[in-house]
């Protein structure tokens, strides 16, 4: 959305964006943070490993900016030791 210049007005049902994968990188992390919080929308940050499973931990918003480079708590029924 930011190198595109998409403007979140202009996806008013956006109301949820998940990252997975590699850690966001701390630029980006503020832009999304401030930018999307600013228009309603929750920023969901993931881990997942590819030989367990799709995701295996999420970061909901509310933990947001404090603990954006944690994990997560694990994802509903799972746990990790």
């Amino acid at each position: 959305m930011r190198s595109l210049r998409i403007d979140a007005a202009c996806v008013p049902t956006l109301t949820n964006l998940t990252h997975a994968g590699e850690a966001l990188d701390p630029a980006l992390f503020d832009w999304a943070h401030k930018y999307l919080g600013r228009h309603g929308v929750g920023l969901y940050l993931m881990y997942g490993q590819t030989e367990a499973c799709g995701r295996i931990s999420v970061l909901p918003p509310q933990y947001l900016p404090q603990m954006h480079r944690s994990v997560g708590k694990p994802v509903r029924f799972g746990s990790i030791t």
